[in-house]
């Protein structure tokens, strides 16, 4: 992990849906980032607490993300850990989300992705190890608007050992 290449890709960026980076500085043991006051809770609060969201609020956090997952990928970046958790709905009703998770692609394929942390969101690209990493993305996009819509993931098993599992049988 290079910090000083990744802090300098973060605040290089500039999207609407991306909080921003203002410094950053890296320390022999430590990384600090210095970013600004994003006011709001994670995608993954209003879930829980509202099980379903209405129509209207899916239709245009979804639309948002996917402005934000072209931005990127044509930049040659992904975002290896797109999931509810990381996403932040601001007072303003618009998302943010953080870009602690984002990677330049042809930095990705040197060394090919790791699994990300939450296994109801890994796409089979990630579990077969196929280096199609946007692919993966998109794969994130649908998991987050079906647990929007239903307030769970489509692959939220209690048994983890089984996700995989699942996941993989669903292509």
């Amino acid at each position: 992990f290079d910090c000083k290449s990744k802090g300098k890709l973060i605040q290089n960026l500039n999207h609407p849906f991306l909080i921003n980076i203002n410094v950053f500085y890296e320390t022999k043991d430590r990384v600090y980032f210095l970013m600004p006051y994003n006011q709001g809770e994670q995608l993954s609060y209003h879930v829980k607490t509202h099980k379903n969201l209405p129509e209207e609020k899916i239709k245009f956090y979804a639309a948002s993300l996917l402005l934000l997952l072209d931005y990127l990928h044509k930049n040659d970046i992904i975002c290896r850990d797109l999931t509810p958790d990381n996403i932040l709905i601001g007072g303003d009703g618009y998302i943010k989300t953080t870009p602690f998770h984002i990677e330049r692609l042809f930095e990705l394929k040197k060394e090919f992705a790791e699994k990300i942390e939450k296994n109801e969101y890994n796409s089979p690209e990630i579990l077969s190890n196929k280096e199609n990493l946007k692919g993966a993305d998109w794969w994130n996009l649908g998991v987050i608007i079906f647990e929007m819509i239903y307030g769970i993931p489509p692959f939220y098993i209690d048994d983890d050992s089984k996700i995989e599992e699942f996941i993989n049988k669903s292509q």
